[in-house]
């Protein structure tokens, strides 16, 4: 909740966006946990590559991720920020002599920046 105060102080609306990887349970299967929690932090770094200065990247659980931005009715810095973070995904990831290739899927939701009316 802090992150939406934040970020919807100075702008009309914020975008949440969120992600879950694709073909990560099999590395998890095939690899095991270790190769997994790897692979999660190489993730989390070309999240954070994609991102702008003061904006972040949260884990949600598993395999899902979470970003909370500024937007505005005109603008489709929520889909560009999307598709951006999509792309890195795509390339394949090296750990520990492995190659894997996972994918990404993402939603957007927008909310007007006032937090109380989200919180409603």
């Amino acid at each position: 909740m802090a992150a939406i105060e934040v970020e919807g102080r100075s702008h009309s609306q914020t975008a949440l966006v969120l992600f879950d990887l694709d073909r990560f349970k099999a590395v998890n299967d095939i690899h095991g946990h270790g190769a997994g929690d790897q692979l999660l932090r190489l993730v989390s770094d070309r999240f954070r590559a994609e991102l702008a200065p003061g904006q972040t990247v949260h884990r949600m659980g598993g395999d899902e991720f979470a970003c909370v931005i500024n937007a505005n009715a005109k603008d489709d810095a929520p889909q560009r920020l999307a598709r951006r973070c999509i792309q890195s995904i795509c390339e394949p990831f090296e750990s520990n002599g492995l190659i894997h290739h996972i994918g990404a899927s993402a939603g957007i939701a927008m909310f007007p920046a006032t937090p109380m009316k989200l919180a409603r």
